[in-house]
């Protein structure tokens, strides 16, 4: 019998073992709720996905963009000075990018992109379900087994579990912010 495409086309572990480690910035937070950008660092390099597809860079180099604006809007969409808000101060994200260690892997970086360029190609990014938190899921899957905790895609599940209503609206409006703060 004949391997199936995706099986001939995954990388066969090479010796030696490369350290993983899970790097997450929380960049949202919203009713308590706080929305974070994950990337997968392997050795002494970050990948992470994004509208361009898979990327490979210095690490820590996804988690270190321009601190957005904090507008302080009431439930009528007006601004409101932080003193006036009816639920006091809203608290800004952290923006700090925490490292924690996963593993090790006899994957390489290379062998994580050849395995999973063809699931996270240029042009399929989505706001919601397929973003960077899908692909660091599946990355750290595939190096060491293991799944991404839960509270780096909790705003995620909670808004994809109201679909359609919500989905097209929020993505939409995500879209304009990440452009927006990317200069795009």
């Amino acid at each position: 019998m004949g391997q199936s495409a995706s099986t001939a086309e995954m990388p066969e572990a090479q010796e030696g073992q490369h350290t993983i480690s899970l790097a997450a910035t929380e960049i949202i937070r919203v009713a308590g709720m706080s929305g974070y950008h994950t990337s997968v660092i392997v050795d002494d390099q970050e990948y992470f996905f994004d509208s361009i597809g898979i990327l490979e860079a210095k690490p820590l180099f996804s988690h270190m963009l321009p601190e957005p604006p904090e507008p302080d809007i009431d439930a009528t969409g007006l601004d409101l000075p932080p003193s006036r808000h009816p639920s006091g101060p809203l608290r800004s994200p952290s923006r700090e990018p925490v490292v924690t260690r996963i593993g090790s892997s006899a994957y390489s970086g290379r062998d994580l992109v050849a395995a999973l360029h063809q699931y996270f190609e240029r042009g399929t990014y989505d706001v919601f379900y397929k973003n960077c938190n899908t692909f660091t899921d599946a990355a750290l899957y595939f190096l060491t087994k293991t799944r991404m905790p839960a509270y780096c895609n909790r705003i995620e599940r909670l808004v994809t579990a109201t679909d359609p209503v919500s989905v097209s609206l929020l993505n939409r409006i995500f879209k304009a912010m990440v452009e927006h703060q990317q200069g795009v």
